[in-house]
């Protein structure tokens, strides 16, 4: 994925609908860090069923493949349905996170050391996939530039991981 910083020209980049640059493999990492990074949220730090995370863990990998081909979709209503269902898809896997930080806390003991801050860590991850969002809208508008992008979510997948050591 860091490949990207390495080179002017953008040979690993595809053609957005619009001719902007759209760096694929960036979604191809977060098709397979972002289900690593809620199983350790979900299975290892809350205790939660894989039953439990399932479900977020598919629903979030399909956005990120609608955040994707949007990219490609030349018909801005039918590019910003897709945009809209993949935020809606954010708020219903983030929805399911909650509620794993919640049950944790009804489940556990609270003089068990380190519970809050297992919360802690999975409600940051559901607000940092957040502000994943704000950066692919504000790329999507031509708020930012490709490479704050590419610098946005390079820091953005650090933290993340770090979040969960």
């Amino acid at each position: 994925e860091n490949l990207i910083f390495f080179s002017s020209t953008p040979w690993f980049a595809n053609a957005s609908a619009a001719g902007l640059p759209v760096y694929t493999s960036i979604y191809v990492e977060w098709l397979i860090n972002v289900p690593i990074l809620l199983v350790l949220a979900g299975c290892c730090a809350l205790n939660r069923s894989s039953d439990e995370v399932a479900r977020p863990l598919l629903v979030t990998n399909i956005y990120i493949v609608f955040a994707w081909s949007a990219h490609f979709i030349s018909d801005p209503t039918l590019r910003w349905s897709l945009v809209f269902a993949t935020f809606f898809m954010y708020f219903c896997a983030s929805k399911d996170m909650v509620s794993w930080a919640q049950a944790y806390k009804n489940d556990t003991d609270p003089d068990v050391s380190g519970t809050h801050l297992r919360q802690a860590s999975t409600l940051g991850l559901v607000a940092f996939f957040g502000l994943y969002g704000l950066v692919y809208l504000s790329r999507l508008t031509n708020v930012i530039n490709e490479y704050q992008e590419r610098v946005w979510y390079l820091c953005m997948n650090i933290t993340t991981k770090l979040i969960m050591l």
